[in-house]
């Protein structure tokens, strides 16, 4: 499938599931607060200027918490980019928003955070070079690192790893999915 095809495809396919993600025409979206209602996406201007689209409600409640179908390592380049743009992003979106929505909110929170900013030359594979190093859990530099980024090691182990693999049907979430080994 071509990319403007795919583009269209996936854009068509996001509204009809409920979890639209950008574009530049109004469209409506559910806003979660009663089964059924409808609200109109709001046009807000991003720090380029350029129109972006805000959703209300709770990702985690309209999209759900569950692992893709297919699972992960069976899902072609395209299921992926859909299954991440439809469900993985909004998600973790909020997630990472509701931690610091300063560092995260609004349209802070892009494919490039966690793929690298040349993410695309790379195909997306993770983890990305310029990523943190993490060192194995428990070992002294673990010990370390909690120390001095103990709210964030935190948020990552207790919040972000279990929620990154429940939505890709990982048993056995662990840091170096998208973090580089320390080690």
């Amino acid at each position: 499938m071509t990319r403007p095809l795919l583009t269209l495809f996936l854009a068509v396919s996001l509204l009809t599931s409920l979890s639209a993600c950008g574009g530049s025409s109004s469209t409506t979206v559910a806003t979660g607060d009663d089964e059924g209602e409808w609200g109109e996406w709001e046009d807000e201007e991003d720090i380029d200027g350029e129109a972006t689209h805000v959703t209300t409600g709770d990702a985690r409640e309209m999209l759900g918490m569950d692992g893709p179908e297919t699972p992960w390592a069976d899902m072609s380049h395209e299921e992926k980019e859909f299954y991440m743009i439809g469900k993985f992003h909004p998600v973790m979106k909020q997630i990472f928003a509701e931690y610091d929505e300063n560092r995260w909110g609004h349209e802070r929170y892009e494919c490039e955070n966690c793929h690298g900013r040349d993410m695309r030359e790379r195909n997306y594979e993770m983890p990305p070079p310029d990523s943190y190093p993490v060192p194995e859990y428990g070992s002294e530099a673990w010990q370390r690192m909690e120390t001095g980024f103990g709210e964030t090691v935190a948020f990552m182990k207790d919040e972000v790893t279990p929620a990154m693999g429940s939505l890709l049907g990982w048993e056995e979430p662990r840091c170096t999915a998208c973090h580089r080994s320390a080690d």
